[in-house]
């Protein structure tokens, strides 16, 4: 995984390798086992590494927080912590869940999510519209509830995998979500590469025509 900001989360990341991406941290604490120590780099971000010893003696919270860094920076992460109440200013692609809504990372994780909350009577009545009347049906039904649950807007994991795509907008990530899951149910060739090189095309047409 490799974060908006441009963290690649392995099961080798050290503090190093955070520092180098958020820059200095913003404050650190112990756990109450005092087993771990927790550096803080983003809001609602914090990365957990194992305490070191000293001749015996743990580097303690109150030692200069440049120093515990320099001191922490080769360790290995053990756990990554994401506080929602302290989510302003985020980096958001770290979230697997919003507000208690998962977050799909990628267009068949959407198709699962979707099916999930969509019973047989629902997708029966789906299979009865042709494309384009499903489309303009549920922009701004289950379209809306898209983009805002699953954060299309807001910088979410979603929306960095379309981003990657080349699809920038919202609106166009919806569309795509919703074409491809029709088409699906539907047994037809999704042709996701199309879909991007038409909303690619229809992005430039809207930023030459401002809107």
């Amino acid at each position: 995984m490799t974060t908006k900001k441009g963290l690649k989360v392995t099961e080798a990341l050290t503090l190093k390798d955070v520092k180098r991406v958020y820059g200095t941290g913003r404050k650190c604490s112990y756990t109450k086992d005092d087993e771990t120590l927790s550096f803080s780099y983003d809001f609602g971000i914090s990365f957990y590494v194992e305490s070191i010893y000293k001749d015996g003696k743990q580097l303690w919270l109150w030692k200069n927080f440049a120093q515990l860094e320099k001191e922490y920076k080769k360790s290995k992460v053990m756990e990554i912590s994401i506080e929602e109440s302290e989510l302003k200013n985020s980096d958001f692609t770290f979230y697997e869940y919003y507000d208690g809504i998962y977050i799909p990372k990628d267009l068949n994780d959407c198709f699962s999510q979707i099916d999930k909350f969509w019973n047989d009577s629902i997708k029966t009545e789906v299979l009865k519209m042709t494309e384009e009347e499903f489309i303009a049906t549920s922009h701004f039904g289950i379209g809306l509830w898209i983009r805002n649950n699953w954060r299309l807007w807001g910088g979410s994991r979603l929306s960095k995998y379309f981003n990657e795509l080349g699809v920038s907008h919202p609106d166009d990530m919806s569309g795509i979500i919703l074409t491809s899951y029709y088409r699906k149910l539907n047994n037809q060739d999704i042709e996701l590469e199309k879909q991007i090189d038409y909303y690619k095309k229809f992005c430039k047409v809207r930023k030459n025509n401002n809107y």
